[in-house]
This record gives structure tokens, C-alpha cells and sequence, in this order.
């Protein structure tokens, strides 16, 4: 779909090692479409030959910034949301909240007076919800 989608002058990035996806690389190939390979160590070299680049994963993230779990709760940031409804149950505003911030790693923290307190793992995370 993607071939077809995008046209020749895309650029398709593989990300594995499975032979599986040599049908679709051919495909892109068929289109003219330069097909980049990144790889782990156990890794199809018949995969590997059908592609125009070819890249270790290990060496395309060496030098990358590792940041842990651990390291990243270690500094959250916290998100204040007022003007909601006083009055009535809160399951509502925190289910509300919840779906909102969720895919930003948001956990709503409580919900007292029309406002509420939302914690991220982050301050980018707390940035990313806001958008």
C-alpha cells in the first residue's frame, strides 16, 4: 500500500531481520522505490541483498541518548486543569482526563474543586499532552 501510495520518489525504511518482508521489498524495488534495511545481528542475508542500504540497528542508535525508565520518573512534571464542573460525580472528568492524557503517559492524580492534577513522567510528555 505504501508503494502505491507514495510513488517512486519515496523512500521505504525496513526495520528487521525477517525474510518475511522480502515480497514487499520486491515490490518497492518493482516501483523504483530505494529500500533502506535496518538490521540486527540475526538477520536474513538474502534479505539484505534486496535492498539498496543496508544498516546495523546497533550502530544506527550507538551515540543515541539513553534515557531509562527509572531516570525518566525520576523528574515529572505536573499539569493543573481548572473550570471544571463542580458539581455532580467526578468519574466522568477523570475518565475524561485519563483518555485525554494517556497516550502522553498522563495519570490523572485527583480532581478537587473544579480542578484537577495531571502527572507526566516528564515535562516533554506534559508539553505533548497540552498539543
Amino acid at each position: 500500500m505504501f508503494v502505491d501510495k507514495f510513488g517512486s520518489d519515496s523512500v521505504l525504511v525496513v526495520i528487521t531481520g525477517d525474510i518475511n518482508f522480502a515480497t514487499p521489498i520486491r515490490g518497492a524495488r518493482r516501483k523504483e522505490i530505494a529500500v533502506v534495511l535496518i538490521h540486527g545481528t540475526s538477520h536474513s542475508r538474502d534479505l539484505k541483498n534486496l535492498v539498496d542500504e543496508s544498516y546495523l540497528f546497533e550502530d544506527v542508535i550507538k551515540g543515541c541518548e539513553t534515557i531509562t525508565k527509572e531516570e525518566k520518573q525520576l523528574n515529572p512534571a505536573y499539569l493543573k486543569v481548572s473550570n471544571l464542573p463542580k458539581e455532580g460525580s467526578i468519574a466522568p472528568i477523570v475518565n475524561r482526563l485519563s483518555h485525554l492524557s494517556a497516550n502522553c503517559g498522563g495519570k490523572v492524580e485527583g480532581v478537587v474543586s473544579g480542578e484537577a492534577v495531571i502527572r507526566f513522567g516528564c515535562k516533554d510528555d506534559a508539553q505533548r499532552a497540552l498539543q
